[in-house]
């Protein structure tokens, strides 16, 4: 079991708010800027993952669809050629 202890204090710097973060004995200061910046960053890792996941499957049908339609084309183009003399 993983215990995370983390402590948030909102703070003024500067005349701006923060917050400030205190994890494994190392406090780090944040703008709301960078708090967004940093959400933001992680859902789009996470869209570009599932979409790529989504790719690959998108791809691979329709490769397995175009190998049915060619398999069924080189048939038809055998079977015409047995004919010929």
């Amino acid at each position: 079991m993983i215990k995370v202890i983390v402590l948030l204090l909102l703070i003024e710097k500067s005349g701006k708010p923060c917050v400030q973060v205190e994890f494994k004995s190392e406090t780090k200061d944040f703008t709301p800027d960078e708090i967004s910046s940093m959400i933001l960053s992680k859902m789009k890792d996470n869209a570009e993952a599932i979409l790529t996941e989504a790719t690959k499957e998108e791809y691979e049908s329709s490769r397995k669809e175009l190998q049915k339609v060619v398999n069924l084309i080189t048939t038809k183009i055998y079977q015409q050629a047995e004919e010929f003399p």
